[in-house]
């Protein structure tokens, strides 16, 4: 191949390389914003949370033994939400545990890809070129 045409594939590796990376540093700041961000409820998801509380407490109220009949999940599940309308009205995201587990898969693959392609970069040219605007020449120099 000609200096052209080695040129342009490498520079459609570096772009390549350097939409994977952008995808990773995008993904990173919405897992961020899901797990740290506490979102005001409205009044209205409150009311209506405050009310399935209350039918599940009756659903499950004391039998005349005294003992309860609330299943160990569902009493946990009642616990959790107490806490989110008594901590002044803000919501906790939908299963925090679980939010964002598909960003952080994403910005693993694209991580992958991007140092793959990077690699590939190197290999074939001689520069990783992490910065695609770069020649060839100025990212092999530093």
């Amino acid at each position: 191949m000609d200096g052209g045409v080695k040129h342009r594939l490498s520079n459609v590796i570096a772009w390549a390389g350097f939409m994977a990376a952008t995808l990773v540093i995008l993904s990173v700041m919405y897992w961020a914003y899901i797990k740290f961000v506490e979102i005001p409820a409205r009044e209205a998801d409150l009311a209506q949370l405050q009310s399935v509380l209350d039918s599940l407490k009756q659903k499950f109220e004391v039998d005349p033994g005294g003992i309860k009949l609330i299943p160990v999940e569902v009493s946990v599940k009642i616990e959790e939400a107490e806490q989110a309308i008594a901590s002044g009205g803000r919501r906790i995201n939908r299963d925090k545990r679980n939010a964002g587990e598909g960003l952080i898969i994403i910005g693993t693959f694209g991580t992958g890809v991007w140092l793959l392609l990077g690699l590939l970069n190197y290999i074939f040219f001689g520069a990783f070129r992490a910065l695609p605007w770069k020649s060839p020449e100025q990212a092999g120099e530093g």
